[in-house]
């Protein structure tokens, strides 16, 4: 019995160390700095309970219970809800949406042309970007988007200005709308390079002059609930990169690989925007973009199921027109 007890101590003791180690390991990668050692505590009890949730995934994950593997990032430091409230947006239901959006610039209900099995505008995206500690995704969006589609029309690729959405639409830090973003794009007769009206990741209380590098003509807007995930991939292969909607919850948070599938994420409400750039309809997933940087999943992608509505992914989307 004494040589059993010895046994769970080592145990416990080696798990320790290597929980230490993992901590260390983070805060190397990522460059985390805390004010105090208590502050350093703190974050370590968070990231440990984040790790003991993501190594209970993956039990599932290699066992085949589950279609996609989760990992460390550089927000399992944080709580959901401290993470909620640095980087998405504030949650919007259905209801809201309809409520404050009676106007788009609709797409009429259409056949799906012919579109292959699997599609992909990787390409001809620039770099992924990083929104930071900004819940601007939907600027990102919108941004991703119309770089995508000017790429696409044969005029090259261009770094586009999220700050210009930030400071001079009605969306901030805390969330705004996609297509209010494309309607700022058209109302500013375009928008300008990054470099000419760089990021700066705060919420904007002016709208400063600029030069456009771009411009649109205008949107088409699909609602996915009504026309179908066919009419979607048929859009995506003809017209380019959209920007969606999606809900984020803790398990897309941890994302690193695979094909994401959760029976019990949200599909009626939303908190984050990201561009849907490609699908694959033999293997059954979407290619979709984020906004936080390279390091995070699938070098900044996530591929999620098709045809379930998995996070609400599959409910409206815009792509811009050049």
């Amino acid at each position: 019995m004494r040589g059993f007890i010895l046994a769970l101590t080592f145990i416990a003791a080696c798990s320790a160390l290597s929980r230490d180690a993992q901590w260390e390991e983070f805060k190397l990668k990522y460059k985390k700095g805390y004010r105090s050692l208590e502050q350093d505590s703190e974050r370590k009890a968070i990231f440990s309970s984040n790790l003991d949730n993501i190594e209970a995934h993956n039990v599932k994950f290699e066992a085949g219970k589950s279609g996609y593997k989760q990992g460390v990032n550089k927000y399992s430091d944080l709580s959901f809800e401290e993470f909620e409230n640095t980087v998405l947006m504030t949650e919007v239901t259905e209801a809201t949406i309809k409520d404050a959006k009676k106007e788009y610039h609709t797409k009429t209900q259409t056949t799906p042309r012919y579109h292959p099995d699997s599609h992909d505008w990787k390409y001809v995206m620039g770099a992924v970007r990083n929104q930071q500690s900004c819940g601007s995704c939907w600027a990102f969006g919108a941004v991703g988007a119309v770089e995508g589609v000017w790429a696409m029309a044969g005029n090259g690729k261009v770094d586009l200005s999220e700050q210009m959405l930030v400071d001079c639409a009605q969306g901030d830090c805390n969330g705004g709308w996609a297509d209010d973003g494309l309607d700022t794009i058209i109302a500013k007769g375009g928008d300008a390079t990054e470099s000419d009206y760089p990021y700066t990741a705060t919420n904007g209380y002016t709208c400063k002059s600029f030069t456009p590098a771009v411009s649109i003509s205008g949107y088409n807007f699909i609602n996915v609930h009504y026309e179908g995930t066919d009419t979607l991939a048929d859009s995506v292969y003809n017209n380019g990169p959209h920007v969606v909607y999606v809900y984020v919850n803790d398990n897309w948070r941890h994302y690193t690989y695979g094909i994401f599938d959760d029976p019990y994420c949200s599909t009626t409400s939303y908190n984050h925007a990201v561009i849907n750039v490609g699908y694959d309809k033999t293997e059954g997933y979407w290619t979709i973009r984020n906004s936080w940087a390279s390091t995070w999943g699938e070098s900044g992608h996530i591929r999620m199921n098709l045809g379930t509505n998995v996070c609400n992914i599959e409910r409206y989307a815009w792509v811009p027109l050049v």
